[in-house]
């Protein structure tokens, strides 16, 4: 979820866009290193509605 983003106002996180793009990335290199590519990417969190836009937009490029 993005609910680690700052900005949130259930939580006291700051991650940005960027480090949840670079999860991504990073998840998405590991995966294809040791599961043959499989990864398992479910939403939760996240109650700021611009930051679950742009935290998932920036999550699924990554994806793809």
């Amino acid at each position: 979820g993005v609910d680690s983003m700052g900005g949130d106002p259930l939580t006291h996180l700051q991650f940005s866009v960027a480090a949840h793009a670079h999860a991504t990335k990073r998840l998405v290199e590991l995966a294809n290193k040791y599961a043959q590519g499989r990864l398992l990417v479910y939403g939760g969190g996240g109650y700021n509605l611009d930051n679950v836009a742009k935290g998932w937009c920036a999550i699924c490029k990554e994806l793809i």
